[in-house]
């Protein structure tokens, strides 16, 4: 379920299927062997797409590109299920410039055809301004049977048609539940790059991280401890001197008196790096910002990973865990930062999981705070000037 938001995780909650081998279905994409099943209760989930960080320029957006969701989905022989879909074009304050929701779909196997269906449609002039995405769909099935005998999606798509982009590149990600893009392909992600789109892309010191400071609340993270209260988000305050190297960062996230972890996998192909690039070694720098109160203890905790394609451990920077006492240490933001070098070949994924708590058990938001986390990627030394 990797990128995905789960905003309904009802009944057995959401899981992952493998597609027969002999699936006959055409979903647009030969990489697409998985799909997404629900349960009994409502499972729905989202993905929201930052579109200045995907690469597009302002002035492409506000050109009003024709902007085209697809979606496959099916239900089971067996069991009826409901199938819903809300697509919204939003502005950078995440107003809602345009929206396609259609009228939930029921298929009853005494009546329907239950194999894939397609449901696609177009947006345009939905005037300037567009600056995200919002991708939401799911369902449930109509009896109630323990297990997963609901709807089931796969194969979604989001494009946009530009000057720059050809061809259009989905800008989903895990579109079928194997965890990464449709376009991780080495062959694929050549060609986008030879496209011209994905030169925009590749920008050495870009952050690969997606909302790292809170400006988007816990989206785009995955909350692998979300213990006592739970993550939060707060504002920094406005006389805030500290440097994090980003005017940007206005808000932080803060843990609470069990372990909290929050964790993103950046897909490294998918966001627009070749394999050659990648196996030339380029260096890989991340940086994190924690601080803690002045009236409680804390606990901080940081692991970055480089992996391989199958997601196994490259090189690993795993510093020991920091405790911060407010009667003997400074309690105001600290930096870490670690820069990996001669890894080796074969990088494609790196994992950023930070977090932690505070040491006293106090109810509420007390432990340890995180903002302005960053993964950037440099230029291989043959490139560098």
């Amino acid at each position: 379920m990797d990128f995905w938001k789960l905003k309904r995780n009802g009944g057995d909650g959401w899981c992952v299927g493998d597609l027969p081998e002999d699936c006959a279905y055409d979903f647009g994409d030969d990489n697409v062997t998985k799909y997404f099943a629900t349960s009994f209760e409502l499972c729905q989930k989202k993905q929201v797409i930052d579109l200045l960080a995907e690469g597009f320029s302002p002035e492409d957006l506000d050109a009003q590109p024709a902007v085209t969701v697809k979606d496959h989905y099916s239900g089971l022989g067996c069991c009826g299920c409901i199938y819903k879909l809300k697509v919204r074009l939003l502005n950078e304050n995440k107003e809602v410039l345009q929206e396609f929701k259609p009228e939930p779909v029921t298929l009853d196997p005494d009546q329907d055809d239950m194999s894939w269906r397609q449901v696609s449609h177009t947006f345009s002039d939905y005037g300037p301004g567009l600056r995200f995405i919002s991708f939401e769909h799911g369902g449930k099935d109509t009896k109630w049977w323990k297990g997963r005998y609901g709807v089931r999606v796969t194969g979604s798509s989001v494009t946009i048609e530009t000057m720059q982009a050809s061809p259009a590149r989905n800008l989903l990600k895990n579109i079928d539940g194997n965890g990464a893009s449709p376009e991780s392909s080495d062959e694929s992600l050549e060609s986008k790059r030879n496209g011209g789109d994905a030169q925009n892309l590749n920008i050495p010191g870009r952050n690969l991280l997606k909302n790292p400071a809170g400006a988007e609340q816990l989206e785009l993270w995955k909350l692998k401890r979300n213990g006592g209260d739970g993550w939060c988000v707060g504002d920094l305050p406005e006389d805030c001197a500290y440097d994090f190297g980003d005017d940007k960062v206005t808000k932080y996230f803060a843990t609470s008196f069990e372990l909290c972890q929050k964790k993103q996998v950046i897909d490294l192909l998918a966001e627009g790096y070749t394999p050659d690039y990648l196996d030339a070694q380029p260096p890989v720098t991340v940086k994190d910002y924690y601080s803690g109160l002045g009236c409680c203890g804390c606990i901080y905790k940081l692991t970055v990973r480089l992996l391989d394609k199958k997601k196994k451990v490259i090189q690993e920077f795993k510093p020991e865990p920091v405790t911060l006492d407010p009667d003997h240490d400074d309690m105001s933001w600290r930096q870490v930062s670690h820069t990996f070098s001669d890894y080796g070949p074969g990088l494609r994924f790196i994992s950023f999981k930070h977090g932690g708590k505070d040491t006293k058990w106090w109810k509420g938001h007390y432990g340890v705070r995180v903002t302005g986390s960053s993964v950037t990627i440099g230029a291989p030394r043959q490139q560098e000037a």
